[in-house]
């Protein structure tokens, strides 16, 4: 943005004008990148550690079913 100003101010765009809005530019997408790449990282991280979780516990459920299944037929038979 600064470097637009300044150019409109100049009405010239030559690299002494540019070129430190462009360092600017530069610096704020390190900064985000710096920022975004750990948060990615740790949110793949949660996500795949949520679905051995989900997973686990949907093992859990089907072995209840079945050992209610297997209790009450038991009863049933007897």
């Amino acid at each position: 943005i600064h470097s637009f100003i300044d150019i409109a101010q100049e009405k010239s765009a030559d690299i002494t004008t540019v070129a430190p809005g462009l360092a600017e530019a530069l610096i704020t997408t390190l900064a985000g990148l710096i920022v975004a790449i750990p948060a990615l990282m740790a949110y793949h991280y949660l996500t795949r550690q949520t679905h051995k979780i989900e997973f686990a516990l949907y093992e859990l459920g089907d072995r209840f079913v079945r050992i209610l299944r297997q209790t009450f037929n038991n009863q049933d038979a007897q």
